[in-house]
């Protein structure tokens, strides 16, 4: 096998190269995903937002057995029925170890999701990431770089100095010269930061659309009217309704196997904040404030 020239970096070098890639865009999203329902009462030593991170992964969350007890666990759908519900499934595993049995189909309750919220938002996670690349490429191209010009046998000097401020060492060159000349060049770079921070902006307002959750502050900025962003809260409202309408049939249905699970929404996550807002100015009213 051929040495790998030390020009190639490995996929993990050029991970750990980014500073912010798709990759860790996608797992963010994750977090927002998996905070928007509490799965109480499940197997012992599940973590509660267990759960949601296989519906985010998979699309499909049900009960199988492992190790003598019952789990939840993600998987992908088998045969579909006549409305698109899957009629079994086969277990995912995270770990390195396949349960007994996970290799077969499974029947039971199941909750599906027939657009995987991963497979979904990648692509808008890619698009954003080229943008903070962009971003990064377009703040660089502003900066000005220094040319060197002169002979073959000069002398120069480089000196670095630094002094860590915050957690950030900035550096500062300075140079020493014989017989050599040195100018700023000027590459008469736009400044295209604002364009590129609206589409970022824009991506994660969608994003988190698909999720049910409202992005006031990106609405405000748009210029929407009053009654778009009513018709908009209204439809994510609704969203969320059916995300958690579907996980508690799921938690009825399977109460012989696993008795006293339920779900519940993260504090304050369907609040209606029109309704709190006329709440607090009542209560300012009624203080005489």
């Amino acid at each position: 096998m051929p040495e790998r020239p030390l020009s190639v970096n490995t996929k993990g070098q050029r991970r750990e190269a980014e500073e912010l890639g798709a990759y860790d865009l996608v797992r963010h999203y994750e977090d927002v995903f998996c905070a928007r329902f509490r799965w109480l009462n499940g197997p012992k030593g599940m973590p509660i937002d267990w759960p949601e991170r296989m519906l985010f992964r998979f699309g499909l969350l049900g009960t199988a057995e492992a190790f003598g007890s019952m789990q939840l666990a993600g998987g992908t759908p088998g045969l579909e029925g006549i409305y698109g519900e899957p009629l079994n499934w086969f277990p995912k595993c995270e770990g390195t170890t396949i349960p007994d049995g996970w290799l077969q189909a499974h029947e039971g309750p199941t909750v599906h999701i027939p657009n995987v919220p991963q497979d979904e938002i990648e692509p808008l996670c890619e698009l954003m990431a080229d943008a903070w690349r962009c971003m990064k490429t377009n703040i660089m191209g502003m900066s000005q770089p220094v040319v060197i010009q002169g002979t073959i046998g000069a002398e120069l000097n480089v000196k670095e100095c630094g002094q860590a401020v915050d957690g950030y060492k900035p550096r500062i060159f300075t140079l020493d010269r014989t017989s050599m000349d040195a100018k700023a060049l000027d590459l008469g770079a736009k400044d295209h930061t604002e364009s590129l921070i609206k589409t970022i902006n824009d991506i994660d307002c969608e994003i988190l659309a698909r999720f049910g959750i409202k992005s006031a502050g990106t609405e405000k900025a748009s210029g929407v009217s009053p009654e778009e962003t009513l018709s908009i809260a209204q439809e994510l409202r609704l969203r969320l309704e059916r995300d958690l309408e579907i996980r508690r049939r799921f938690c009825e249905e399977v109460q012989d196997v696993l008795p006293g699970l339920r779900v519940e929404p993260a504090p304050g996550l369907m609040d209606d904040p029109d309704a709190s807002k006329a709440e607090s100015n009542k209560e300012a009213d009624d203080n005489g404030e």
